[in-house]
């Protein structure tokens, strides 16, 4: 087992416990011949991080997010195909629209595999040899904000908030991470 698959178990027993109605959310895996589809609409070999993610859960199903409090920090989990809401689509549009600012990642390719439906996404940095996760949410002020260096870590981040009662809706920046309001 893959640490990304190990992560997403753990996050998954975390979500189950605290909004299983998320859960109900998520996809069934995406096939090796999807994953090699969305590499080639996408031109670019996926990290195996990134493979083995989608491999565990294909997005979430778009027909619940207005009902539903998504997974991962008030973002929807997005399938990997599609002419919208996917990760080839959401990362087609921020690489044909997206103007470089200040403090925006360099190096590698930036792919989108959540969104809250109102600008804001999480994002994979697709370096030589390694990712990184990024947020990038102008209407909160945030343009980018390293938030992991992986996959396995960001899933961790999120089953110990969800773990220790920070609930996903109470979304707060606090320096070079973010962090969950308490809701007590």
């Amino acid at each position: 087992m893959s640490k990304v698959t190990s992560s997403w178990k753990d996050y998954l027993s975390a979500l189950k416990k605290h909004s299983p109605e998320a859960v109900n959310m998520l996809r069934t895996g995406a096939t090796t011949e999807q994953i090699t589809m969305a590499e080639q609409q996408l031109g670019l070999t996926l990290p195996e991080e990134v493979k083995d993610f989608y491999a565990c859960y294909d997005g979430c199903d778009p027909n619940d997010v207005d009902s539903v409090a998504p997974p991962f920090a008030v973002c929807t989990f997005i399938k990997l195909l599609g002419q919208v809401d996917s990760l080839v689509s959401e990362t087609n549009i921020m690489n044909d629209h997206f103007e470089p600012v200040e403090g925006a990642p360099t190096d590698g390719k930036l792919i989108t595999f959540a969104k809250d439906f109102a600008g804001n996404s999480l994002l994979i940095q697709c370096l030589p040899s390694d990712i990184a996760i990024w947020r990038f949410d102008p209407s909160n002020g945030v343009i980018f904000l390293k938030i992991a260096s992986s996959l396995s870590e960001f899933l961790e981040k999120e089953a110990q908030y969800l773990k220790e009662g920070k609930y996903i809706d109470y979304l707060i920046n606090y320096d070079d991470d973010y962090r969950y309001l308490d809701t007590d």
